[in-house]
């Protein structure tokens, strides 16, 4: 099951201001078949909590890559449980059953949120996958319609299938420097706020009728005193380099 929330103005996923209505299998865009949840037990100041943020299976050539944002892959573990759908099914298999390892960790790019795992298992088979080629090196104009592909406050998470939440946003943004990193991050600004777990979703962009390109990765919100929110994603051409650095070395 598939759940659409269409978003009104700079409302935020906390608000129930969407309307929302179930997708058969039929109607389901394969795009987002290759989102998983990757839940992650961690232990800060003596206390133990399972984090749970979304990612995505992209594939070049035959080699399949685990993409998310950076952050969410710092919290993960060997341990950590990706959960993703096969058909009507879901499957639960641990980052380590996937091939992480210390000769095989996380690929990151300095000043962007994102990291890309090469996976490996017989079931990714007949896993949905993007393909490379689907996602864009550069930004669509602003006001451009996007979906973001995820797991807000865990939806979707508990039930018979995985039930990933879409998300209607528009872009607000070219490229910039997000002035609350010391580390120079680069992003690009997003309407309306989007809630904590879609960290790690695929932010696809419209082009033309009915043509969806990966241009980003959820990475989180900004906010202010006064309670206003923006989301914001690491652009695609991080995620694009790092999978073909990736791929050449791997020739």
């Amino acid at each position: 099951m598939f759940v659409r929330l269409t978003a009104v103005g700079l409302l935020a996923m906390a608000g129930i201001f969407g309307s929302g209505e179930s997708l058969s299998a039929e109607e389901r865009p394969a795009r987002w078949e290759s989102v998983v949840v990757i839940k992650s037990t961690v232990e800060k100041e003596g206390k133990t909590s399972v984090r749970s943020s979304t990612g995505f299976f992209v594939k070049q050539g035959e080699q399949v890559y685990l993409a998310t944002a950076r952050h969410s892959a710092d919290e993960s573990n060997p341990s950590s449980e990706i959960l993703f759908s096969l058909g009507d099914n879901s499957v639960s298999l641990k980052l380590e059953e996937l091939g992480q390892s210390v000769e095989n960790s996380w690929l990151t790019k300095p000043s962007y949120d994102i990291a890309i795992l090469p996976v490996s298992h017989k079931l990714l088979a007949k896993a949905a996958c993007l393909e490379l080629d689907d996602c864009r090196r550069q930004l669509p104009p602003p006001k451009t319609q996007l979906e973001v592909v995820g797991f807000p406050l865990a939806l979707g998470l508990f039930g018979p299938d995985l039930s990933p939440v879409v998300m209607e946003a528009k872009l607000a943004s070219g490229e910039i420097s997000d002035p609350f990193k010391s580390d120079g991050q680069r992003i690009a600004i997003a309407i309306p706020a989007i809630a904590e777990g879609t960290s790690g979703a695929p932010v696809f962009a419209l082009e033309g009728e009915n043509d969806w390109r990966v241009i980003g990765v959820f990475i989180g919100i900004l906010a202010d005193s006064t309670g206003g929110k923006l989301s914001k994603l690491a652009p695609a051409h991080a995620l694009i380099d790092l999978i073909e650095i990736d791929a050449a070395a791997s020739k």
